[in-house]
């Protein structure tokens, strides 16, 4: 009888321990591939809030938006060379959606905001700076690992007139395969903006790519 019990708990042990298992692949499997969700509708609300010059914190719980931080535009300026990471920003727009994969830790993270601002005549020229994050779901364990993502960067240059209308003069876009990634996934971009007033015109500085990036543009023409 005994006999009987121990090979009945052991067939048990055994069953639990394989669907264990399958568990653990169908989660890692989930966690390892997929294809990314669709990422054009963060983009449009980062930019519409860009355009308005309002300052957000926004994130996405079963599809519902979820608002922590809204506010307008303040008249603090940026500091000279402001980091790109929103949660240390003055003027930051944040736009994320998570909630792919099996444990539901993929998606996508938008963060910057306004870096720099100068007064032009009556209007202003403004830079604003936007890390595109592709965080890839993934299983979390060991704990102490990356977390597994991807940095690439879009660059905005805009004029904003008295009345607040944006226009976009200028659009830069950075691929993650130009971005040195470094541990602990936190790139060291760096994106600075020259001023000169004299000849009108504006230079933009990268660092933190593979590659230094650096373009002149003549503000009256955007080029």
């Amino acid at each position: 009888m005994l006999a009987v019990y121990l090979h009945a708990n052991n067939d048990r042990v055994g069953v639990i321990f394989i669907c264990g298992l399958a568990l653990l692949a169908l989660a890692l499997a989930s966690a390892c591939g997929g294809e990314a969700p669709p990422r054009e509708p963060l983009d449009a609300i980062w930019e519409e809030y860009m355009q308005k010059g309002i300052f957000v914190i926004m994130s996405f719980d079963e599809g519902k938006p979820d608002i922590s931080i809204e506010k307008p535009p303040v008249s603090v300026d940026p500091k000279a060379e402001e980091v790109t990471y929103s949660t240390l920003m003055t003027h930051p727009i944040l736009v994320m959606r998570l909630g792919d994969g099996f444990f539901r830790n993929g998606g996508w993270v938008l963060r910057g905001g306004l870096l720099r601002r100068i007064s032009d005549g009556t209007s202003t020229i403004e830079l604003y700076g936007k890390e595109v994050i592709r965080r890839f779901p993934y299983f979390h364990f060991p704990f102490h690992r990356d977390v597994p993502q991807e940095s690439g960067y879009e660059i905005f240059l805009l004029r904003r007139d008295p009345d607040g209308i944006a226009v976009v003069l200028r659009k830069w876009t950075i691929q993650p395969k130009d971005v040195i990634q470094e541990r602990r996934n936190y790139p060291k971009v760096k994106i600075l903006f020259d001023y000169e007033r004299a000849a009108h015109t504006a230079t933009i500085t990268i660092t933190g790519l593979k590659r230094i990036f650096r373009e002149r543009v003549e503000l009256s023409t955007g080029r």
